[in-house]
């Protein structure tokens, strides 16, 4: 029974997670984030033909489309990127708000502190909205069993692993019935729902690039797994395996089998672990379940589990304020996407190149030129002229008063010329700016060679930050 202590708990670990989930909602306004809203697009014709049927296909490669469809919706009556961020890290804290309500506020404290829950909590991707629908999955385990097939129905097209642990539920709910004659209402509503996922997914199963992921070389795979975990996750999970018992074992282990399989076939990138994060929260349930079970050892299990969950937290704070700190310095240091910006007139296009200095997996890079252009701003899908949006070559560009932004690692040819040719035909001007490219041999070259046959004039600007100088080209018309 919920006691004053129990819900006041809960009120400050809910605190405690929007306080660690927010500053990643900013450090996490990229290049990338664009990219990833990008995948979108499937979703988003299909909304606009208002064609159900296609939108329910809109996989983003093997992801269900719950969380496209959700981007869609904004990219037509919204597109707000903070939206998108803010999102992520509300379902995110929803996780943390079910287990604390299921599970008590010592499993919500593991889940709220957990660096792997933050650093997954801001994406523009499926992730954090699989995590949410796991933490309802679980509440709804043993309520009415209308809850529990809504839960499922959320839980199945956001993510496979998911669906996967709706399915353990809901099995494991037919088995033990709150009342016996809910099982038919329960299976029909649970197969109903899952039947959409489950044609998708035997869909992508004739296709090769479903297999297309690396191999993964299980011990490679787990120490990774290891080293995003720490001693200290490891530690908790430990604990959470031994307490798993009952809904939250029926949603693990079938998890956490489809995860395997998925690695096993190449259809899972090893070298990524979000699916770590869908784990961790019947893992944060089972370490309740571990802690109630402890007999008189249970004070002093709770106690080293809340002292390993706030010592993570508090590295995970430390970090954030250090990771702020340097972003709002670098803010206030002038780029060359500041000049661009400042003289680009509403119609001109401003196309940012930038090579990807390191890859997106451990979700610690940030963005400071992209801060010039707030996320709080709307920002629709910019083409002027027709092509797949999803094409990364065209630089996902949105409209930003009046000005089409362009967002590339490099500058290629054909993308370049196909938008240029048409946006110097309506008169505007281009605006070229190549900005932390030091590590990327030749990229500067590429892009004078690109711009070889319009008339540009260009500056630098020298920059502190050791990447290489900031170079802006003005293009005004073709090369005479």
């Amino acid at each position: 029974m919920w006691t004053d202590v129990h819900r006041r708990a809960s009120v400050m670990v809910l605190v405690l997670a929007v306080v660690l989930r927010v500053p990643r909602a900013i450090l996490r306004w990229d290049e990338v984030s664009l990219a990833y809203a990008a995948y979108a697009e499937p979703a988003v014709r299909a909304l606009e033909a208002g064609s159900v049927p296609a939108l329910a296909a809109a996989w983003v490669g093997l992801h269900p489309p719950l969380h496209a469809a959700l981007l869609a919706v904004s990219e037509l009556l919204l597109p707000v990127p903070a939206l998108w961020l803010l999102g992520s890290v509300v379902a995110s804290t929803l996780a943390v708000a079910a287990v604390c309500r299921a599970f008590g506020p010592t499993a919500g404290l593991v889940l709220a502190t957990s660096p792997l829950q933050l650093a997954y909590a801001a994406e523009v991707n499926n992730y954090p909205l699989a995590v949410g629908s796991m933490g309802l999955l679980l509440v709804a385990a043993r309520a009415r069993w209308g809850w529990l097939v809504a839960a499922a129905g959320l839980a199945c097209p956001a993510h496979l692993r998911g669906a996967a642990a709706a399915g353990g539920v809901v099995l494991w709910r037919l088995r033990n019935p709150i009342d016996r004659s809910e099982r038919v209402r329960l299976a029909a509503g649970g197969f109903l729902v899952a039947l959409p996922v489950v044609v998708g997914a035997v869909g992508l199963l004739g296709q090769d690039t479903t297999f297309a992921q690396p191999t993964a070389e299980p011990g490679a795979w787990l120490m990774a797994a290891a080293a995003a975990l720490g001693p200290p996750g490891l530690a908790l999970a430990a604990v959470g395996l031994l307490g798993l018992r009952g809904p939250t074992l029926a949603a693990f282990l079938p998890a956490a089998t489809a995860l395997g399989a998925s690695l096993a076939i190449n259809a899972a990138a090893p070298h990524q672990l979000p699916y770590l994060a869908i784990l961790g929260v019947p893992l944060a349930a089972g370490i309740a379940g571990a802690v109630r079970r402890s007999g008189p050892q249970g004070s002093w299990l709770t106690g080293l589990v809340i002292m390993t969950a706030l010592w993570s937290g508090g590295n995970r704070a430390v970090d954030a304020v250090g990771a702020l700190g340097r972003l709002h310095a670098a803010v206030d240091t002038p780029r060359g996407v500041d000049e661009a910006l400042a003289r680009a007139k509403s119609g001109d296009v401003v196309w940012l190149v930038a090579p990807a200095l390191q890859a997106d997996d451990d979700k610690t890079d940030t963005s400071a030129v992209l801060w010039r252009i707030p996320p709080w701003n709307r920002m629709p899908r910019a083409q002027r002229v027709p092509f797949e949006y999803a094409d990364w070559r065209y630089g996902q560009p949105r409209t930003v008063r009046g000005v089409d932004i362009h967002t590339s690692t490099e500058l290629h040819a054909a993308a370049f010329d196909h938008v240029a040719l048409a946006s110097l035909e309506q008169g505007a001007s281009i605006w070229v700016v190549l900005y932390d490219h030091g590590p990327a041999t030749g990229l500067q070259a590429r892009v004078v060679r690109t711009l070889r046959p319009y008339s540009a004039t260009q500056d630098a600007m020298p920059t502190s930050l050791g990447l290489g100088d900031d170079h802006i080209w003005h293009v005004t018309g073709l090369a005479r």
